[in-house]
């Protein structure tokens, strides 16, 4: 049995940091250093704080660490600290526009949709109106479940495209394995995508890695042909890794921002006083050896023209590339 830990504002500054500094996997890669960023606020903690301005310090460190997963909060209070990293980004997706001109029943009266009853989210697929050769995926997220058979019959339906774009621009992320399984039919070959250094000891360089391996489907409807990938500022964690799993294929060109990040992996804990943290654990660098955790610019870097209201740039450029 482990003895209680104290409950002074000094107690709980010092148990957040010292997880802080253990664990955190991506120091090196936002350039920061917690020990010196702890001393510096250190003499700042005292009892004579309240519970607000306590948090406000540990915010400081959750939010220096400039990673998307990490965070802390205060569930009581709603107090939340973390780090913003959409924020300043101009606009690459308007849920408007695809809707009503490429992706939506208006475009497209033939348009496909899987929806799953725990998910508010769904996957719409087809055709493009703009050239019915062109096949489309929009994954407006991860976090809802799809059977094979809908996956099977997705990519049939699809498998006489001349190409496809899939558009995972605002996917926040949601299961990993349905981002490995959507990535998994449009390769025939095992292909390691990236390695990731997880932290596994306190001091700074502790770090055991392995490789990330995308296996094939198996499916008879796996598509090699052209695949264009959109993806912008929130395109996070799963959604991330599914663009990261898909520029490692030949066949894929990226068009977009650089992905919003949150690749590595994850723990979450309370804190002695009740606050709840998250933070990440480990730097997944992509097949060239690139840390992915601040994003990844596309091959076609763009951005949507705000002036243009009936038409995305990004869309029509990946038509541009598929033809």
């Amino acid at each position: 049995m482990k003895p209680k830990p104290g409950q002074s504002n000094m107690d709980i500054f010092n148990e957040y940091t010292k997880i802080a500094i253990e664990k955190f996997g991506l120091q090196e890669v936002k350039q920061i250093d917690l020990i010196s960023l702890r001393d510096s606020i250190s003499p700042f903690i005292n009892d004579a704080l309240n519970e607000q301005e306590l948090f406000n310090y540990l915010g400081i460190i959750a939010s220096r660490m400039q990673e998307g997963h990490t965070n802390i909060e205060d569930l009581d209070n709603n107090y939340w600290a973390g780090y913003d990293f959409y924020s300043g980004y101009p606009s690459a997706y308007s849920f408007l526009i695809a809707q009503e001109y490429y992706y939506g029943e208006a475009a497209n009266p033939n348009v496909q949709t899987i929806s799953s009853s725990d998910s508010y989210f769904n996957i719409q697929y087809g055709f493009l109106p703009q050239d019915n050769t062109l096949g489309y995926i929009r994954i407006s997220s991860f976090d809802m479940t799809v059977s094979e058979a809908e996956l099977e019959q997705m990519m049939n339906y699809l498998k006489d495209a001349k190409g496809i774009v899939i558009d995972v621009r605002g996917n926040l992320g949601g299961y990993i394995n349905l981002a490995a399984r959507m990535a998994s039919y449009f390769t025939q070959e095992e292909i390691i995508f990236g390695t990731n250094h997880v932290k596994n000891g306190p001091d700074f360089d502790d770090f055991s890695a392995s490789q990330m391996k995308l296996t094939p489907s198996g499916s008879e409807n796996t598509f090699l042909k052209k695949v264009v990938v959109l993806h912008d500022r929130t395109t996070f964690s799963s959604g991330s890794l599914f663009t990261i799993m898909m520029y490692a294929l030949d066949n894929v060109t990226t068009i977009g921002q650089k992905f919003g990040g949150g690749t590595g992996e994850i723990i979450d804990g309370f804190l002695s006083n009740g606050w709840k943290y998250n933070l990440s654990t480990s730097n997944l660098e992509d097949a060239q050896g690139n840390p992915t955790d601040n994003g990844i610019e596309a091959d076609i870097p763009m951005v949507l023209d705000e002036t243009d209201t009936d038409s995305d740039a990004l869309i029509e450029q990946a038509i541009v590339e598929l033809q």
